[in-house]
Formats: structure tokens, sequence, C-alpha cells
């Protein structure tokens, strides 16, 4: 029904309905797990999203919201991104390139760049987008690397990513288990 324009009125008026929402209660949902634990620092999320300071909400859902659009055409501005000083505008990025899959070719230098960000959601979201652009030899060190992590929350942020790939992901198969 989302694609019939007879519905387009109503698709509108719900997705204002559901932005406005999310703004109001300054949905810590955009932010991948591992980023949301580490910004909370010992505090809830519920906390952190308004100490003015942690999350910068609308900035993390304008990412958000260009990742979801799937446009190749706006592959330049996801690449600005990579350079982004929060972490979740990064993730977002690499998102956006997994979501368009062979479409991000010419994101793959700062894909490839981003496998060594300092945050794991970041390097992980990379991972894939690298693995999907035929560089899995890049991108399963850095997966198996998460898999070690001390921190749960990164471990499955990867082994989301090792079980997507499916048989491709083999030669992590040790650490996974």
């Amino acid at each position: 029904l989302a694609a019939d324009p007879a519905h387009r009125e109503a698709l509108e008026r719900l997705r204002k309905a559901l932005r406005d929402w999310m703004e109001q209660i300054r949905d810590t949902g955009l932010l991948p797990e591992p980023e949301m634990l580490a910004r909370s620092a010992g505090r809830s999320p519920y906390d952190m999203a308004r100490d003015g300071k942690s999350y910068d909400y609308p900035r993390v859902r304008d990412a958000a919201e260009a990742a979801g659009e799937l446009r190749p055409d706006g592959l330049a501005g996801w690449v600005k991104h990579f350079d982004d000083a929060d972490s979740a505008v990064r993730y977002w990025a690499a998102v956006g390139c997994v979501r368009l899959g062979k479409d991000a070719a010419a994101a793959r230098p700062a894909l490839e760049k981003a496998l060594a960000d300092p945050c794991w959601s970041v390097r992980i979201a990379a991972a894939e987008a690298v693995a999907a652009l035929g560089g899995l030899d890049r991108a399963l060190p850095v997966l198996i690397e998460a898999m070690k992590s001390d921190e749960p929350a990164v471990a499955r942020l990867a082994g989301n990513v090792l079980d997507f790939l499916g048989e491709q992901a083999r030669p992590a198969l040790d650490v996974v288990r």
C-alpha cells in the first residue's frame, strides 16, 4: 500500500506522526546497541538521550533517513559522513552503503578506511558493505575481531553480519563457536 499513489496522503501523515513522536521521545533506537550502551555509560539510555551532549538526535535522524532512501545519487553525501565527528552519523553512512549493495562501489575507499574506525558499530557496518562489494578478505578479519570483543553487544552485532553472510563467513566459524 505504501507504494500506491492512492495512499500517498495517509503515508505522509503517518510518517510525520512517527517522526514527531520519535523527536518528542528522543528515540534512542537510531543508535546501534553498542553505541547506545557506550554513550549511556552507567546511566539509562533515557537519561543519556536527554543530557544535551551525548546524542544529537536531529543529526542522527537525518543520517538514518538518508540511509533509508536508497538513492545512489546521494552516495557522495553519505561518503562525506564518514568524516563526521559523531559515530552514529558514520554508522548510518555505512548502513546506507550496505543497503545500496553494489551501487555503493564508489564509496569503497571510504568504507575500507572505516574498517579501522574507532567505533565498533561503524567498523562492523563498513565490513558488511565491503563484503557485499567483493572485499570479503578485508571484511572478515574485522568481524572476527569484533566477535572476540568483551562487549556482548559488539559480538552480537558482528554475529548478525556473519549470519547474514552465510557460507562466506565459514572462515569465522571457530571464533563464533
